[in-house]
């Protein structure tokens, strides 16, 4: 059976984009009977979770070069404009 959902206004479009971010996280199973602007919302974090993750191992790769003794890293992804930022603390060098 096939779902037929109706067009939304602007505002109740963030509003559907934001109960998405809400109540799903990444990594659990997208309910198909959501309305698409959900879903959509829904594959973009998933996305995003990618990236970040992506993200986090090359620069965890970077930290464990033989060159650092000590640094501690951590990667975070804006929720309102989606932008990734990496920051290292404590950065420690062999030498």
């Amino acid at each position: 059976m096939r779902a037929i959902h109706r067009e939304l206004t602007a505002a109740e479009e963030i509003e559907f984009r934001d109960w998405a971010r809400t109540v799903f996280k990444p990594g659990q199973e997208i309910n198909p009977t959501w309305h698409p602007v959900v879903i959509e919302e829904c594959e973009q974090m998933i996305e995003e979770e990618t990236i970040v993750r992506r993200i986090s191992d090359t620069c965890t790769d970077l930290v464990q070069r033989p060159e650092f003794s000590a640094v501690d890293l951590v990667v975070q992804r804006d929720r309102d404009n989606g932008i990734v930022t990496v920051k290292f603390f404590n950065i420690g060098f062999r030498g």
